[in-house]
């Protein structure tokens, strides 16, 4: 490589820095083994407080893509897990956002179908209650436990029943 006059910069020494500043700049020094400096960059960045753990690996992260070694810190990072909280980079953790995102839309349609169950079940009792007087526990609890099939049974027949054994029937 031809000198330009500029001083050559020392990975080792830098990697060896117990600032988490210098560790992060080793990425553009001449790395002998990249994926283990790439660990030893990562380790030191692990042991800094969540905020700065956050600033230096979108450092590392901007740095390594101006040495070609975005994979390199892509995959390292994956496997430590020492590192989740900083899985939520947009580099390495669209994968996972795209997990989480999918398990929250389920939990919203769990959650809104138990929601429209328990409406259906409220306005049933409120019915019963309407139409024959009041509900007793037992006929709470048998009605909390029906399906939504069973709902919509019973529904059906508080409209023509002429008594609460008729439509629990």
């Amino acid at each position: 490589m031809p000198d330009y006059g500029y001083p050559s910069l020392d990975a080792e020494a830098l990697i060896a820095s117990r600032r988490v500043e210098g560790n992060v700049i080793a990425v553009l020094a001449r790395l002998g083994d990249e994926r283990q400096a790439v660990r030893r960059i990562l380790a030191r960045i692990a042991k800094c407080s969540a905020r700065r753990r956050e600033e230096a690996f979108q450092e590392l992260t901007v740095l390594s893509g101006l040495r070609n070694l975005e994979a390199v810190v892509k995959g390292e990072a994956k496997q430590m897990p020492i590192l989740n909280d900083i899985i939520d980079h947009g580099i390495i953790g669209r994968e996972r956002k795209r997990g989480i995102a999918i398990g929250m839309e389920k939990g919203l349609e769990k959650g809104l179908q138990k929601g429209r169950i328990e409406g259906e079940q409220l306005i049933l009792i409120r019915l019963i209650c309407q139409r024959f007087g009041p509900v007793s526990a037992p006929v709470r609890k048998r009605i909390q436990a029906m399906s939504p099939a069973g709902l919509e049974k019973l529904a059906m027949r508080i409209i023509d029943a002429a008594s609460l054994e008729e439509v629990l029937r």
